[in-house]
């Protein structure tokens, strides 16, 4: 996992909220770390000094030594925290030095056996039996057709602000993945992309995405109440097909198109509101949706398939 982490992102992890540049941050933790040291030094040699005599002040001298041993451990949790990014640093640089570069096509290939392109920018493929976990480093910005596809042991993925595509297939079947966040950087999601990811059960969409491609989430049957972005323009064909537990679903004023079967047989849906401007329901776009009852269907809508509520009490 370490070795997808850039310096610069380990660093924003510790410094980013006290709002202290790298260099400031570790002159500061030294200080700290310097002056608890001394404290600590002056305490042990009170002590010494006085522990063979009767002197009353003994019991605050030890009192003392133990405020300041604890002030040190605190100290040292920091030193730790910062010398853990030097690691990271360390780590991040020698995958880099141990890239295996594909002369004849020009890929790389990390210590993890995940294959970039030549310029860092698309993750192409994952050839890691048991990877349970990744984070896409930062410059990254598109993730190839089915990359990370049937990586059954995969319970959790970490986008990077410069991602802006994931292709097609690029989660199909991680059976394990629970929960994804899509950066608002996202603007394209490929057809089928977290088809059959059956224990994804929470999904935050990017706010500039523009459509939801084809069997996108279909067969998520863990899927809970979606929220989609006000960009949102169109659901494709079969986006949320087979979400059984999708309990219900938030759709945009921008929403204009919904696919066919788009949410065929999502039988725990309630309450549906579809919004003024949207103009296209497809055939059996809601069809078996037997939790959907009465629907009110808004003025702005051109294009009603005859069955696009089939089975829908």
């Amino acid at each position: 996992m370490w070795s997808s982490v850039t310096p610069e992102r380990a660093h924003r992890y510790i410094y980013e909220e006290t709002g202290l540049e790298r260099a400031e941050g570790d002159m500061l933790v030294g200080a700290q770390v310097d002056a608890a040291k001394k404290a600590l030094d002056k305490a042990n040699k009170a002590l010494e000094k006085h522990k063979n005599t009767k002197t009353t002040n003994i019991p605050k001298y030890i009192k003392d030594k133990e405020v300041l041993q604890q002030k040190i451990d605190d100290a040292q949790v920091v030193v730790d925290y910062r010398n853990n990014v030097k690691s990271i640093n360390q780590i991040f640089l020698v995958n880099l030095q141990s890239e295996n570069h594909n002369n004849m096509t020009g890929e790389k290939t990390d210590t993890q056996n995940i294959t970039y392109s030549a310029d860092g920018k698309i993750l192409l493929k994952v050839a890691t039996p048991g990877l349970d976990g990744y984070i896409v480093p930062e410059g990254v910005e598109a993730i190839a057709d089915g990359a990370f596809a049937n990586c059954d042991s995969l319970n959790y993925i970490y986008f990077p602000r410069s991602l802006r595509r994931i292709g097609a297939e690029a989660f199909r079947c991680c059976h394990r993945l629970t929960h994804v966040i899509i950066p608002s950087s996202v603007e394209e999601m490929g057809a089928r992309c977290f088809y059959d990811c059956h224990c994804l059960n929470e999904i935050h969409l990017s706010d500039g995405m523009r459509a939801i491609g084809e069997s996108t989430f279909e067969f998520c049957r863990k899927l809970g109440h979606v929220v989609l972005p006000e960009a949102l323009e169109e659901i494709n064909a079969n986006a949320f097909a087979d979400c059984f537990g999708l309990s219900g679903v938030t759709l945009p004023s921008s929403l204009k198109r919904i696919g066919s079967q788009a949410f065929a047989n999502c039988i725990s849906i309630e309450g549906l509101v579809l919004p003024e401007g949207l103009e296209e329901i497809g055939g059996m776009a809601f069809i078996g949706c037997s939790g959907l009852g009465e629907t009110d269907i808004p003025k702005s809508v051109k294009s009603l398939a005859s069955d696009a509520f089939l089975f829908c009490e």
